[in-house]
C-alpha cells in the first residue's frame, strides 16, 4: 500500500473514530437526559393526581372519571389505583402508541423510566396507592430526530475535514513527487540534486541523495580532470594546443576511411617560413609564446568549421583537415583569409610569413605519406621563394584525380539521391557490439542507399554532404527509424541507430520521432539513438532536451566518437547516458600505447561511476581486444570483433 494511501486510510480512522464516538457519546447522554426528564414528569404527575383525588369525595365513578380526564389530556402508558392490600381498584392503559424512529433504534437504544407512584388520602387515613407511566414514544421521537441531526452534522464536519485534509495533504506530500522523481533518476543514472523540502523526513533523504548525486559528480570531475591533462599531454602539441603528429595522423586516417564520414577531405598545410629567423632573433621562449598565439588563432579557425580537424605537424608546420567534400583549393583561401585576420588583430603579421599548401585527399589515400610527400615540396618551394604577398600565390595546390560521381555529375547525382529517398530505396546493416565474454549488447545499424537499381549501396559517408545541402537529413533519419521498427518486429535484438545534428535540433522532427515511437514501447525500448560527441556538445541544451524525450519511451541514449571532449563527460551526469563509445583515434594500437591505456582505464573508471558502459569503436585486431578487455571496457565493435553464438 503506498504511503498515501496509508495516511488517507489513517485520516479516515481518526475521522471515523473522533465522529462516531462524538456520535454515540451525544446519543447516550441525550438518551440519559430524556429518561431523567420522563422520570421527573412521572413524578410530578403522580403527585399532583394523588393530591387532586385526595381531595375529592371518594365515589370510585367521580375518580374514574378524574383519571380518565388526566389520562386522555397526557401522554401516558398507564395510570392505575390500587387499594391499600394491593388490589387493581381502577387502571388505564394505552398499548396503541406509536413512535417515528425505527425499530431496530428503539431496541438498540431502549428508554427505561421506572413508574411514579403517590398516596392518596382519605383524611387521616391511607385511600390507595396512584401508579402513573409516561409513554416514552414521544422520546424516542426526540432521541431519533436528535441522532439524524447528529449524523448529519457528523458527516458535513466529515466531508469538511477531508476536503481540507486533502488539500493540506497535498500540499505536505508536494515535496514528495520531487522525492520520487530524484530517486527514478538515480534509478537511471541520472544524478540529480533538487531543493530540499521543508518537512524534516524528506528534507533528510533529499538531503542524503543530493549528497550522493554532489559525491558521484565531484568525483566524476575530479577524474575526468587528471584524465584531461594526460590527454591533453599524450595526444596534443604543448605549445600551440594542438593535435600533435601522431594523434592528427591517426585521427584523418580514420576520418577518411570512416564510412561515418565522407571518404574524401581536404588537408591544408601552413608552413612558418621564418621561425628559425624568429627563434634567432626573441629566443626560444618567445618563440613559443608567439607559436603559442598562432596555435590559439589556428584553434579559432577549427571552432568556425564543423568539419575541421587542426595539429602541429612539426616544429613549423600547422595542418588542417577538412573531413567532407569541398573544394580544396577554395578552402584555403578562406583559411588563409581568416588566418591573416586573425595574425593581423593579435600583431603576429610581422613576426611570421606562411605558405600554404593543399591536398584533396580520398580514402585510399595514407595520411603520412601525404605529408612526406607535401613537406618535400614545401622544402623546395619555401627555398624558391623570396617576399611573399596576400595574394593566392603563395597556396600550393596539389591536383589529384579520382572517379567522383558526386563532383563529375551532381545535378545527376542530387536528383536520383532525391528520387532514392522518395522511393524509400534504403536499408540497415547490422554490426554487433559485444560484451566482454563476447556476447551480443546491440547491433549497430548504419544506413545504406541506392540510387537505382544498377547501382551500389552508398554508405552514409558518400551521402551524407548531399543530404545535408537538399535537407533531407531529418527524412533519411525517420525513414530510419521507420526501417528499424519493422525490422524489430521480426527479431529480439537490441539496435542501435545514428542522429544527426540536424534532427536534436529540430523540434518538429522530435515530435515526429516520439510519434513513432510511442506507437509501441515495447519496441522503442530495444532502440538506441547515437549522438555524434561534437553535434551533442556543441548543441547541448538540445541534446538534453532530445535525451528527456525519448526517455520517455525508454530508447537508450549513447554518445559516439568519443575523444578530445571525454573531459565533458560529468557536464552529462543528469542525462541517464547508457552508452559512450570511444574513438578509434584512442583504441588503435591500444596494446602499444601506455598512456592511452591510463586515460581509458581511468574513463572507464568515471563511465562506470555514471553508470554509462564504456564501448570500443574500430577495433581491428585480437590484440587490441585483449587489451581493452584488461582496462575494463564494457564492450568493443569493428571487424576485429567477432560475435559468440
Amino acid at each position: 500500500m503506498s504511503l498515501i494511501k496509508q495516511l488517507w486510510f489513517a485520516i479516515l480512522l481518526v475521522i471515523l473514530l473522533s465522529s462516531g464516538g462524538s456520535f454515540i457519546l451525544s446519543v447516550l447522554t441525550s438518551k440519559a437526559y430524556l429518561e431523567q426528564q420522563l422520570f421527573i414528569k412521572n413524578t410530578d404527575n403522580a403527585t399532583v393526581l394523588a393530591l387532586s383525588i385526595s381531595h375529592l369525595e371518594k365515589d370510585m365513578t367521580t375518580i374514574e372519571l378524574f383519571m380518565a380526564a388526566q389520562f386522555d389530556a397526557g401522554h401516558y402508558k398507564s395510570i392505575r389505583l390500587t387499594s391499600p392490600n394491593g388490589e387493581t381498584v381502577a387502571e388505564l392503559l394505552n398499548n396503541s402508541y406509536q413512535s417515528r424512529a425505527p425499530n431496530w433504534f428503539i431496541k438498540l437504544l431502549p428508554i427505561r423510566v421506572s413508574p411514579a407512584t403517590a398516596n392518596i388520602q382519605d383524611g387521616w387515613k391511607q385511600y390507595g396507592m396512584l401508579t402513573l407511566e409516561s409513554d416514552a414514544s414521544f422520546a424516542y421521537d426526540a432521541l431519533w430526530d436528535s441522532a439524524k441531526f447528529i449524523s448529519l452534522w457528523a458527516l458535513v464536519i466529515g466531508l469538511f475535514i477531508c476536503i481540507v485534509g486533502s488539500k493540506l495533504l497535498r500540499k505536505i506530500l508536494y515535496p514528495l513527487n520531487d522525492v520520487i522523481a530524484q530517486a527514478e533518476a538515480l534509478g537511471q543514472h541520472r544524478f540529480i540534486t533538487i531543493q530540499e523540502p521543508k518537512t524534516a523526513e524528506f528534507k533528510a533523504v533529499v538531503k542524503a541523495m543530493n549528497k550522493l548525486s554532489e559525491g558521484v559528480r565531484h568525483n566524476a570531475e575530479q577524474e575526468i580532470g587528471r584524465l584531461k591533462g594526460m590527454l591533453t599531454e599524450s595526444n596534443f602539441d604543448v605549445v600551440t594546443g594542438l593535435m600533435n603528429h601522431n594523434n592528427f595522423v591517426k585521427s584523418v586516417d580514420i576520418l577518411i576511411k570512416s564510412e561515418d564520414y565522407s571518404n574524401e577531405g581536404a588537408l591544408v598545410i601552413i608552413r612558418v617560413l621564418s621561425l628559425a629567423s624568429v627563434n634567432q632573433a626573441v629566443g626560444y621562449q618567445q618563440t613559443n609564446m608567439l607559436l603559442s598565439k598562432l596555435g590559439l588563432q589556428v584553434s579559432l579557425l577549427e571552432k568556425q568549421y564543423a568539419s575541421v580537424i587542426t595539429g602541429r605537424l612539426s616544429g613549423s608546420d600547422i595542418a588542417l583537415f577538412h573531413h567532407e567534400k569541398i573544394d580544396n583549393h577554395e578552402f584555403a583561401k578562406q583559411i588563409k583569409n581568416s588566418l591573416h585576420n586573425l595574425v593581423r588583430e593579435s600583431n603576429l603579421t610581422h613576426m611570421f610569413e606562411y605558405l600554404f599548401l593543399t591536398k584533396k585527399m580520398y580514402i585510399n589515400d595514407a595520411t603520412e605519406d601525404t605529408y612526406q610527400q607535401v613537406n618535400h615540396i614545401l622544402n623546395q618551394t619555401a627555398r624558391m621563394i623570396d617576399n611573399l604577398d596576400t595574394n593566392d600565390s603563395n597556396i600550393i595546390n596539389i591536383s589529384a584525380q579520382q572517379n567522383d560521381i558526386v563532383s563529375d555529375k551532381v545535378e545527376t547525382f542530387n536528383r536520383l539521391f532525391q528520387n532514392a529517398v522518395d522511393q524509400k530505396s534504403i536499408k540497415l546493416e547490422y554490426f554487433p557490439v559485444v560484451n566482454q565474454s563476447g556476447g551480443l549488447i546491440h547491433y549497430e545499424c548504419p544506413v545504406r542507399l541506392k540510387l537505382d537499381e544498377n547501382s551500389q549501396w552508398l554508405t552514409a559517408g558518400e551521402f551524407i554532404t548531399t543530404a545535408t545541402q537538399l535537407n533531407l537529413m531529418n527524412k533519411i533519419d525517420l525513414l530510419v527509424l521507420d526501417t528499424a521498427l519493422q525490422n524489430l518486429t521480426t527479431n529480439t535484438h537490441h539496435i542501435s541507430l545514428n542522429i544527426s545534428a540536424s534532427g536534436i535540433t529540430d523540434p518538429k522532427f522530435i515530435q515526429a520521432l516520439s510519434t513513432r515511437l510511442k506507437v509501441d514501447t515495447a519496441l522503442s525500448q530495444r532502440i538506441c539513438f547515437e549522438v555524434p560527441e561534437y553535434t551533442a556538445y556543441q548543441n547541448l541544451d538540445a541534446f538534453k532536451a532530445f535525451c528527456k524525450q525519448v526517455k520517455l519511451f525508454k530508447c537508450k541514449i549513447a554518445i559516439e566518437h568519443a575523444s578530445v571532449e571525454v573531459s565533458r563527460l560529468s557536464e552529462m551526469y543528469d542525462l541517464g547516458l547508457d552508452f559512450i563509445k570511444i574513438d578509434q583515434s584512442l583504441i588503435r594500437n591500444i596494446q602499444h600505447n601506455e598512456a592511452n591505456k591510463v586515460i581509458l582505464n581511468g574513463l572507464c573508471i568515471v563511465a562506470h561511476s555514471l553508470g554509462i558502459l564504456a564501448i570500443a569503436e574500430g577495433v581491428k585486431t585480437k590484440e587490441e581486444a585483449i587489451t581493452l578487455k584488461q582496462l575494463g571496457l564494457d564492450g568493443m565493435t569493428g571487424p576485429g570483433v567477432t560475435l559468440q553464438s
